[in-house]
């Protein structure tokens, strides 16, 4: 059983960076139906829109009130490279942007200067860098298997049946194992 994937735009051109406003703390961003297919996997624009938009205000460094450019070129190069085929996959891989950003700045954390030499700050940072890691993994592998379709194939290639062993080869179905089963 193979699933049918959406075919992503081509990559031509460099397309047309969207436009981003500021509200208060939240940004709104205006995608391009290639953008936002690209980094969303969503269909309609509007989810496209507000996915982008949520992880961007997730993402953005609030302590300036500004999402910075070099963050969204970050965000822009980065989704459409994990390429996203439907909205599930969408969320998914913008997790695992978002967590895969937050634990490289919790490790560049563990390298200033102020924090060389305390053992405390360093391995509590670690310890949370190596949680997020874990946790990007587990996505990986979520994602993998929604791509695969959750099938796995096994191939036995040697079976050793002992003295007094029995062995069975070919396909075997199992019973449903009620009582009137005969």
């Amino acid at each position: 059983m193979t699933k049918k994937n959406k075919q992503l735009p081509k990559k031509t051109d460099k397309p047309k960076p969207p436009s981003i406003t500021r509200d208060g703390n939240q940004f709104s961003v205006n995608l391009t139906r290639e953008i936002g297919l690209s980094i969303s996997g969503c269909q309609t624009d509007d989810a496209s829109r507000k996915l982008s938009e949520l992880v961007m205000n997730a993402s953005a460094d609030q302590s300036d009130g500004d999402l910075t450019v070099k963050q969204t070129e970050e965000y822009l190069a980065i989704m459409p490279e994990l390429a996203p085929r439907d909205a599930f996959e969408g969320m998914l891989t913008n997790q695992m942007f978002l967590v895969f950003r937050q634990a490289l700045h919790i490790f560049s954390l563990s390298n200033l200067d102020g924090n060389r030499g305390r053992s405390d700050i360093q391995d509590s940072l670690t310890n949370r860098y190596v949680k997020l890691m874990r946790l990007f993994n587990q996505q990986l592998e979520a994602l993998d298997k929604h791509r695969r379709g959750g099938n796995q194939k096994m191939t036995v290639e040697h079976v050793h049946v002992h003295e007094g062993g029995q062995a069975i080869v070919g396909n075997i179905n199992q019973g449903g194992g009620g009582k009137d089963e005969k």
